[in-house]
């Protein structure tokens, strides 16, 4: 297999807070539970301090080679939402100096966390100001909440329609929800339905998409707001083709 990247290739960000189970999520949709080194469910720290990615051949679910990433986590005590960001954008401009073409973002949520009930009603006005009113964008996040063996199906349920209720305004605009119960067959089809979505809708131009990136906040540990995060993610990931 040819490892060079692609123009043609999809890329997706695998983000999340630290401890979201990024690399767990990569590991099942790879079948490969050794593949991204995964941290101690018990710590705060994240396991991801830097990048990694694997290129995965198309087939009869893709047309074109997936690229996904792993990448570091946000709320790290060690490293500002900013410092992530940078790394990330660093290392798109480096493996695709040309843009990326066909790119998305899957954002992990630990449903099982206590501040789950503390996420504020998006707002949708800083994406909007970013990349414009277009469903283009939001159809390239998809929400994906992790850890529900921590609190079982019936609390997860009941958490991920108050999630739903919050995230009205990004998912009303086409970006989507989904939940990973911790296994292969969820992870594949998350992405497979993901890169599926991501080929029919083609190249997508975004303009200014670095610029909110500056204004995130630069101490670590420092929450930002989900909306803040993804700004910067897409700005990063997208906004080179401009």
């Amino acid at each position: 297999m040819n490892t060079s990247f692609q123009p043609s290739d999809i890329v997706i960000l695998v983000t999340g807070a630290v401890g979201a189970g990024r690399s767990t999520f990569i590991n099942d949709f790879l079948g490969n539970p050794g593949r991204m080194k995964v941290g101690n469910p018990s710590s705060l720290a994240t396991c991801t301090t830097q990048i990694g990615h694997e290129i995965v051949d198309s087939n009869s679910q893709r047309r074109n080679r997936l690229v996904i990433v792993d990448t570091p986590g946000f709320d790290d005590e060690d490293k500002s939402d900013f410092e992530v960001l940078q790394e990330i954008a660093n290392w798109i401009q480096q493996s695709f100096p040309q843009g990326v073409g066909r790119g998305g973002i899957i954002y992990l949520y630990d449903i099982s966390s206590d501040r789950y009930r503390s996420t504020v009603n998006t707002n949708v006005a800083v994406l909007n100001k970013s990349f414009g009113r277009t469903e283009d964008t939001y159809r390239r996040i998809v929400l994906v909440t992790t850890k529900w063996s921590r609190i079982g199906d019936q609390e997860g349920i009941k958490r991920q329609t108050e999630l739903e209720s919050r995230w009205n305004q990004l998912i009303t605009r086409g970006s989507k929800l989904d939940s990973f119960k911790e296994n292969s067959l969820d992870a594949k089809r998350i992405v497979d339905e993901f890169c599926k979505a991501l080929e029919s809708e083609g190249e997508f131009n975004f303009r200014d998409g670095l610029k909110d990136v500056q204004k995130l906040p630069r101490k670590p540990g420092t929450s930002s707001r989900l909306l803040t995060r993804l700004n910067g993610l897409l700005g990063t990931l997208l906004g080179s083709r401009a």
